[in-house]
């Protein structure tokens, strides 16, 4: 296998490999700090909550600091379209309101055997507890929304939505995504294949040079040979590699001498 191919390899592998450890890392680390809080906060007897029984007292910290977490992350991904100025503490005072009013819910059950208080004391008791726990959690998703932004994977829109024929210099896929450079130096994400990308583009001077690229004729410089490969050069210094099942076809379309 040349270098080029490998190297391509190597980087889709390690771009899906990343992708997955982002998605399924927030979850299981969110999942570690719920199950580590509670079994601190149980054997604590943290809030005097060593005065319930062990199974009630880890059931109520379960299910307390799962509020807590869940609450928040629900919360503050509803509201992508406020700003974080506003969206953290409209999220901490959410979430304080309703934890607060859901575990005094509780003490209506045998899960808490505590005389219910009044509903404004109990919320001013727990803020303490929550706010800091909350407050953890919001900055760890707006540095996840930050880093989403920042790399190119907010959820995408579909194919149907403002999709930029005439301005498409290429294409990149990985997954079920597609990375667009427009000839005008901007760079769009949509949930697509390449599949749909030949389907769509299909009238268009241009060609798929590879199983994960599609290119316009118009924005390729010049191409060179590695060993046994070709590469494509395009105007902004882009490198393409060439699918060596696909040079028969390229050289055909003029593509190639």
């Amino acid at each position: 296998m040349s270098e080029p191919v490998a190297n391509g390899l190597l980087a889709d592998f390690r771009e899906r490999t990343v992708r997955g450890m982002r998605v399924h890392g927030h979850v299981a680390g969110y999942c570690l700090a719920w199950a580590m809080g509670v079994c601190f906060l149980s054997a604590a007897g943290a809030y005097d909550s060593d005065e319930i029984a062990a199974g009630p007292r880890l059931l109520l910290w379960t299910v307390m600091l799962g509020l807590i977490l869940w609450q928040s992350v629900l919360l503050f991904r509803t509201m992508p379209g406020l700003s974080v100025i506003w969206r953290i503490p409209l999220v901490l005072a959410l979430v304080t309101v309703l934890t607060s009013l859901e575990v005094h819910a509780l003490k209506y059950t045998p899960v808490v055997p505590y005389a219910p208080d009044p509903i404004f004391g109990f919320i001013a008791f727990m803020a303490p507890a929550v706010v800091p726990l909350s407050l953890a959690v919001v900055l760890i998703e707006t540095a996840r929304a930050r880093q989403q932004k920042r790399y190119g994977q907010d959820p995408a829109p579909t194919l149907a939505a403002g999709w930029p024929d005439a301005d498409i210099g290429w294409i990149k896929a990985s997954d079920h995504y597609l990375e667009i450079g427009l000839k005008s130096g901007r760079t769009l994400f949509l949930r697509g294949t390449m599949q749909d990308v030949e389907s769509r583009l299909a009238g268009l001077d241009g060609e798929r040079v590879h199983r994960s690229w599609w290119v316009s004729r118009e924005d390729v410089e010049r191409v060179i040979s590695r060993g046994r490969d070709k590469v494509l050069i395009l105007r902004d210094g882009i490198e393409i590699p060439i699918g060596r099942s696909r040079i028969a076809r390229l050289r055909k379309a003029g593509w190639l001498s």
